[in-house]
């Protein structure tokens, strides 16, 4: 495939906070309240770890080991916080439990009607660092809670740490550099994380990938949902997906 060496302005969407405090309280865990749990008809409990958290402090553990068919569980922070149409959100925590486990943080009106879906998350192991990024397209206004919904992919213990929930808005950043791509168009958005990262990055699904340095020389390539980027040196790269869409992340 041919390259074309050019330079190009890459427009970058940048989040940035509307409000400095975390829109939900409690979420350093290290104090139970404003945590409760709606088993439907599952096992699941819902409990405090102590010095099981990120750099040993308190961590939220969820424990199940029987969810039926068709059922799931509910863990529920209950501080309402507003959103206005097409708010953006931004969620981000730790989290590690059995590999492979899996959980779906959302955001639901506080009467328990509409909701939006931030991600399905698988855990590892170890403490992993999350961030998501969702717009909530509502029709309409209203008081949220946010909610972590466990079916028969959660069996086992998850842990949940430093949860920070914020609303974004989105502000356009030039930035130039050299690059040497397959193709001359990036576009940006949230199906790669954690971004910066300093072991691995995901993607939402399993794709046909190269990693380009900041003057086009590729770097990795391969075919896969979670890549190894340890050995990469501290910088910018590109992530060329299908050989249709570059996105941007920062190795740290």
């Amino acid at each position: 495939m041919k390259k074309t060496t050019l330079f190009l302005t890459v427009f970058m969407l940048v989040y940035t906070s509307m409000q400095a405090q975390n829109l939900i309280e409690n979420g350093d865990m290290e104090n139970s309240t404003s945590w409760v749990i709606n088993k439907r008809g599952t096992d699941a409990t819902l409990d405090f770890a102590i010095g099981q958290g990120v750099s040993n402090s308190q961590a939220l553990l969820l424990s199940c080991s029987d969810v039926p068919e068709g059922n799931f569980f509910v863990v529920i922070n209950t501080t309402d916080f507003p959103f206005t149409q097409n708010d953006t959100i931004k969620a981000t925590f730790w989290a590690k439990g059995g590999l492979g486990l899996e959980i779906t943080p959302f955001v639901q009106e506080s009467d328990g009607n509409g909701f939006v879906n931030l991600d399905k998350i698988q855990v590892e192991p170890s403490f992993q660092k999350y961030e998501l990024i969702v717009p909530v397209t509502s029709n309409t206004s209203d008081l949220y809670r946010f909610k972590i919904r466990g079916s028969g992919g959660a069996i086992g213990d998850i842990y949940i740490d430093d949860l920070v929930l914020e609303l974004y808005v989105e502000e356009e950043v030039v930035d130039e550099a050299p690059l040497s791509l397959p193709t001359n168009d990036i576009t940006l958005s949230t199906s790669i994380y954690p971004n910066p990262t300093s072991d691995y990055l995901n993607i939402k699904e399993k794709h046909n990938y190269e990693v380009f340095n900041t003057i086009g020389q590729r770097i990795l390539s391969g075919k896969s949902e979670k890549i190894d980027v340890r050995n990469l040196n501290a910088g910018v790269y590109i992530i060329s997906i299908d050989n249709k869409i570059q996105h941007r992340f920062v190795k740290e």
